[in-house]
């Protein structure tokens, strides 16, 4: 499943076809370039970018669909282990780990760097790479520090608009920033031990003459994935509830729903 910029892809579970809904709407206009209209085939992942998305299909091979401008949607040739598209450029990762980029290179997004990766991840206009090690290493546009990211260790990583997000054994981190934010609004929910004081003794307090109860300790927030959208970040808890942060203008915070899942996926403003 991948949410783009106004449109959505996913692949069904049997016979692996791909099925795209929404368009681009920008006040009046309607960007349509075919976004929506994925090719036959069976197909295990999909990526969905800026009037463009890729899908990897069961032979290891890339295929795009959608607006064609700066070659966004002529990808290499080779058995791939992952594609994600960006908004007018796609990155993926070759059997060999070797990462590739293609389309528009305006801030050197496409320049992926040496080396090998098990993930990588395309953004608006900068590109982020999960290594062997587990280190994450970004490049392209740094305009809000969103291609520096915090050190550490991480399983996986996704890079948004302004902003990218990397998930540990432990954490979520994010760098970068908001349009209109600084980094706090997109720094992820407090994933400390939260303890709980009230003891049911009155109102909102212990009774008189009772011991001072002994705070207990809740588990520590962990979450098994997340995606880094335009404005917002989405994660998924190991629960399967859904916690997102940043900016609501769509309501893509408040619109969140309840019930529990496998997989998310934040788009441009969804």
């Amino acid at each position: 499943m991948a949410a783009g910029w106004h449109f959505a892809c996913a692949v069904r579970e049997r016979g692996g076809a791909i099925e795209c809904w929404g368009t681009n709407s920008f006040g009046r206009s309607v960007l349509n370039y075919g976004q929506t209209e994925p090719p036959e085939g069976e197909f295990t992942t999909v990526s969905a970018g800026y009037l463009h998305a890729c899908g990897l299909r069961t032979s290891g091979e890339i295929t795009c669909w959608g607006r064609s401008s700066f070659n966004r949607t002529n990808p290499p040739t080779g058995v791939f282990t992952q594609v994600s598209s960006g908004t007018t450029y796609s990155c993926a990762v070759r059997e060999s780990g070797e990462a590739v980029c293609w389309g528009m290179n305006n801030y050197g997004q496409s320049n992926a760097p040496s080396g090998t990766f098990t993930q990588v991840s395309a953004g608006a206009w900068h590109s982020c790479g999960l290594r062997d090690s587990g280190t994450v290493e970004c490049w392209g546009d740094d305009q809000y520090d969103q291609s520096n990211p915090s050190p550490g260790n991480y399983l996986a990583v996704s890079a948004g608009t302004r902003h990218s997000c990397a998930l540990s054994a432990t954490s979520t981190s994010c760098w970068g920033r908001r349009d209109d934010q600084p980094l706090e609004a997109i720094a992820p929910p407090t994933t400390g031990v939260v303890t709980d004081v009230s003891s049911g003794g009155g109102e909102g307090g212990t009774a008189p003459g009772s011991p001072t109860p002994t705070p207990t300790p809740t588990p520590t927030t962990t979450y098994t994935a997340v995606s880094a959208g335009g404005t917002h970040t989405c994660a998924l808890r190991s629960t399967g509830t859904i916690d997102c942060w940043g900016r609501d203008n769509r309501r893509q915070l408040t619109d969140v729903p309840t019930g529990t899942y496998t997989a998310i996926s934040a788009g441009n403003e969804h």
